[in-house]
């Protein structure tokens, strides 16, 4: 699958992404790449694929420590109300 200009400035838009017409070019190049890359992952043959050796997770015991009081974590905020920081809305429609 080719990568055009089009379809990277699509996927920039998509994340939130400024980009000038020399970024555009650079990243059209690394994503071909990555696209080729998973096409050559395609063709490998799974079933000839030795089976991963998981371990085991060691967890921790989960118990309560002691928190930084609200003051303390609210006084680096840029923005905050009552007790809560403030943040910009990061939803579209």
């Amino acid at each position: 699958m080719a990568i055009d200009l089009k379809t990277v400035a699509h996927i920039a838009e998509l994340s939130e992404l400024e980009l000038n017409n020399k970024e555009l070019m650079k990243f059209k190049g690394e994503l071909s790449k990555i696209i080729g890359y998973i096409n050559k992952l395609r063709k490998l043959r799974p079933s000839k694929l030795e089976e991963p050796k998981l371990t085991p997770l060691r967890l921790r015991e989960d118990k309560p420590e002691k928190t930084l009081p609200k003051e303390v974590v609210l006084s680096n905020a840029p923005k905050k109300e009552r007790d809560y920081f403030v943040v910009p809305k990061v939803i579209k429609k």
